[in-house]
């Protein structure tokens, strides 16, 4: 990807309708009515939406059905609709850094808000949620950088295997969300400071 694709999909990913369209779209196919509905918006501010994200590349067409007269179109996010690999980040100036991050922070607590108001956060013994505080030196910030790195790309291997097999075998499969972040937190102030 260049940069100019890496900026585009960083721009789709700042913008707060856009995600949250990715996000609907990112559970299965679904028409401009039926997100409208869902996020209580004009249908066709949700169509321009749909327009700009299918000329990015971040959605595709699933099917078309005939309804009251009318054709109706189906989308669905692609598999790295709403994942910005380390190298499309580092194409990003720092200001859309922070507004993408911004919306993915967003979109990680709705969905860990929906979870947790519907039961499943943790209603499987190998769910995971840790918080783990670190005081790194250089060496262990690279090592925990690289393991996430690591990590991340399993992710995406492992997403798009179970689509491959689900496709075939026209199972539903369960809704998961994998987080991963590693950040720098500001120093405390020195007592006295």
């Amino acid at each position: 990807m260049n940069r100019k694709d890496a900026v585009d999909k960083g721009e789709a990913m700042s913008h707060e309708l856009r995600v949250a369209v990715l996000a609907i779209l990112r559970r299965g196919p679904a028409s401009a009515g039926e997100i409208a509905s869902l996020l209580e918006l004009p249908a066709g501010s949700i169509r321009h939406q749909l327009r700009r994200l299918l000329a990015d590349g971040l959605i595709e067409p699933s099917s078309e059905a005939k309804r009251r007269g009318v054709v109706e179109r189906f989308f669905v996010a692609t598999d790295d609709a709403l994942v910005l690999s380390r190298d499309e980040f580092a194409e990003l100036p720092p200001d859309l850094r922070r507004r993408v991050d911004l919306q993915l922070i967003r979109l990680s607590f709705e969905e860990a808000r929906r979870a947790l108001a519907g039961g499943t956060l943790s209603a499987r013994d190998d769910s995971a949620l840790t918080h783990v505080p670190l005081r790194l030196d250089e060496r262990g910030w690279a090592e925990l950088a690289a393991l996430h790195l690591e990590t991340f790309n399993r992710v995406q291997q492992i997403g798009k295997e179970c689509r491959r097999r689900l496709d075939k075998s026209k199972e539903a499969g369960l809704h998961a969300t994998s987080i991963l972040m590693l950040f720098e937190v500001p120093g405390r102030s020195e007592p006295g400071g």
